[in-house]
């Protein structure tokens, strides 16, 4: 090697350790920047976040006819919930979310401020505009996830035996609550971190639990048979004013029941009311159901396939 390359290679070897020293030099700085002037501040970030875990509703399993016609069917809808001690303003926002929701203030702000719990659902089961709207609010504290409401094909086809479901998604009344283990799923778990201002941070969302969907069932029920048998007792209701009526099709070969129809006053709160209040009024009647031995909340209508 010459003396012109030994003066280059030693040139080039100065350059190199320069820009190593260079580069350590400025990662002495920046860590020294992070960690004692920045440290306090930095840290106290840390502490304003929550590490919390979210619900995640599972699907219930679909009801069919024999014929396999959907007669109940989840859809998706949304919860609302909050994390109180993050709540800047809590009567506003229950003020605002009661009036959107058409539910009572008191019991909203009553969760609002029970900062003994780190997270409250405060109302489940809402459309998902009215969600929008909330988040549109950029409260504080208060957030939205997905959730599941029950549909069905019909609300008043078949109701004498599929029931319906209370606002924990369980089954309270007919095939709903008696086959309710079935029905059920198992919900999920989902964790995640949230700021000083209650807000969310999507990006740290983890799922613990998967949720798992429940199991369906298939009715012995025909739907068309069913038909003309509401069809039957609604006539001979109105036609002979009865406080009951009744209509159960079997299959005498093997005795599957084809179809079960009901219509009959029943007492709430000592007042006779129509079937059909018992499905648009449900939160008043959910404890009062599973009285008369002859409704489906005693009965398995017709029985699963």
């Amino acid at each position: 090697m010459g003396s012109e390359q030994k003066k280059t290679f030693y040139k080039r070897g100065i350059f190199a350790v320069g820009v190593i020293a260079l580069v350590f030099i400025v990662l002495i700085g920046w860590l020294f920047n992070i960690q004692i002037i920045k440290g306090d501040e930095l840290a106290s970030k840390q502490e304003s976040y929550i590490l919390t875990n979210i619900n995640i509703t599972a699907e219930r399993g679909d009801i069919y006819d024999r014929n396999m016609n959907i007669l109940a069917k989840d859809a998706t809808c949304s919860m609302v919930y909050a994390f109180p001690g993050e709540v800047s303003d809590p009567e506003g926002v229950a003020k605002y979310i009661s009036e959107l929701l058409n539910i009572n203030y008191n019991d909203v702000l009553k969760k609002l401020t029970n900062t003994s719990l780190s997270y409250v659902v405060i109302q489940r089961g809402i459309e998902n505009t009215a969600a929008s709207k909330i988040m549109e609010q950029g409260f504080a504290g208060i957030g939205t996830s997905e959730d599941k409401k029950r549909n069905y094909s019909d609300t008043e086809f078949a109701s004498y035996i599929l029931g319906f479901t209370g606002t924990d998604h369980s089954g309270l009344y007919g095939i709903e609550s008696t086959m309710n283990s079935i029905l059920s799923g198992e919900d999920g778990i989902r964790s995640v971190l949230v700021d000083a201002n209650g807000r969310v941070i999507e990006s740290s969302s983890n799922i613990k639990k998967e949720a798992v969907q429940g199991g369906s069932i298939v009715l012995t029920i025909d739907s068309v048979i069913q038909y003309y048998a509401e069809s039957a007792v609604y006539e001979a209701y109105l036609k002979n004013e009865p406080r009951r009526a009744m209509a159960i099709v079997m299959n005498p070969q093997t005795g599957e029941i084809l179809a079960m129809a009901g219509k009959q006053i029943r007492k709430v709160n000592d007042e006779y009311v129509d079937p059909g209040y018992v499905l648009q009024n449900k939160d008043r009647v959910k404890n009062d159901v599973g009285n008369n031995s002859h409704n489906s909340g005693n009965h398995r209508g017709g029985g699963v396939t």
